[in-house]
C-alpha cells in the first residue's frame, strides 16, 4: 500500500537518511523509535509527499506518490504534524471540516455526506460536544483529538502521525494511542507513528523499525527490536529490558550511559 524503497533524504548538503526501505501493512500500527535527529520526521515527511527524496521512491499503490496529483493522494493517505498553527480563528467544527478539502467539487462547498462524515469523525474522537469552540481555547488532549478527527474526515486509507503523544499528559498519551491502535485493528487503517517513548511503542505497536545512523538498523514485532543490544547500540545507553507485568510486552529500563 504505501512503501519506501531505497530512499535517501537530506536538507540541503545535510544527509538525513541513507537507502531506507519500510512497507507499511494494512491494519498495521508501525511506530518509528530512534534517538532525537535520527530522522524519523524526516521518514514522515518523504512518506507524504512533503518532502522529494534525493533518491529512490515513495510508493503509494505501487506507483511513485510524485506522480500522482496531490489531490488524489490526500484522499487515500492523511498526516498529522507534531506541530501544527493554532491560532486560527476557527471552530472545532470548522478545522474538522478542512479534512474534507480533497474532496470539495468546484464550489468548495461541502454537501450533506461530508457532514456526516465531519460528524462520525467527531463522534469517533469524542469531540462533539466542543464543536463550537475556538480552537485556541483547546486543551492538548482536545487540540490532539480534533487533529485526528480532522484526518479521519479525509477517509484515508493510510494515516501519518508524527509525535502524536508529545506534550500530553499521560492519561491523554494513553487515550490517543488507544484509539489509534483501534483505528488499524478495527477500521483495517494503515497506521505508522513517531514515538520517543519505548514502553509506549512496545504496548501499542504491532511492529517497531529502529532509525539510527540515517537507516534501519532493527525492524520486527516489540519482542525482536527492544532487546538490550540492539537498544544499547542505538541510543548509547545501557538497559535491562524486563516485561510487563499485565501485557507481558517489553519493559525498557535505562542503567546509566554507555561507556565508551
Amino acid at each position: 500500500m504505501l512503501k519506501a524503497d531505497l530512499l535517501t533524504c537530506a536538507y540541503g548538503n545535510n544527509p538525513i537518511l541513507d537507502q531506507i526501505s519500510v512497507e507499511l501493512i494494512p491494519g498495521e500500527v508501525l511506530v518509528l523509535i530512534g534517538p532525537n535527529g535520527a530522522g524519523k520526521t524526516t521518514l514522515m515527511r518523504a512518506l507524504s509527499r512533503l518532502l522529494k527524496p534525493t533518491a529512490g521512491q515513495v510508493l503509494l499503490a505501487d506507483e511513485d506518490i510524485w506522480k500522482q496529483k496531490p489531490r488524489d493522494v490526500a484522499q487515500r493517505l492523511a498526516l498529522a504534524v507534531q506541530q501544527e498553527q493554532r491560532d486560527w480563528a476557527l471552530t472545532l467544527e470548522e478545522a474538522v471540516s478542512l479534512g474534507r478539502s480533497p474532496y470539495k467539487g468546484w464550489t468548495g462547498r461541502m454537501d450533506a455526506t461530508d457532514q456526516n462524515i465531519v460528524e462520525e469523525a467527531m463522534a469517533q474522537m469524542g469531540v462533539q460536544e466542543l464543536r463550537d469552540r475556538e480552537i485556541t481555547s483547546l486543551s492538548g488532549g482536545e487540540w490532539r483529538r480534533m487533529i485526528l478527527a480532522r484526518v479521519l474526515t479525509q477517509q484515508p486509507e493510510i494515516l501519518l502521525l508524527d509525535e502524536p503523544t508529545s506534550g500530553l499528559d499521560l492519561k491523554y498519551q494513553y487515550e490517543i494511542l488507544t484509539l489509534v491502535r483501534q483505528l488499524a485493528h478495527e477500521k483495517q487503517l494503515t497506521i505508522a507513528l513517531t514515538l520517543h517513548d519505548l514502553n509506549q511503542a512496545a504496548l501499542y505497536a504491532d511492529r517497531i523499525a529502529l532509525i539510527s545512523k540515517r537507516n534501519i538498523v532493527a525492524i520486527g514485532k516489540p519482542d525482536e527490536v527492544l532487546t538490550p543490544a540492539i537498544i544499547e547500540q542505538a541510543y548509547e545507553v545501557e538497559v535491562q529490558v524486563l516485561r510487563h507485568p499485565e501485557h507481558q510486552t517489553p519493559l525498557v529500563v535505562p542503567l546509566g550511559t554507555r561507556s565508551r
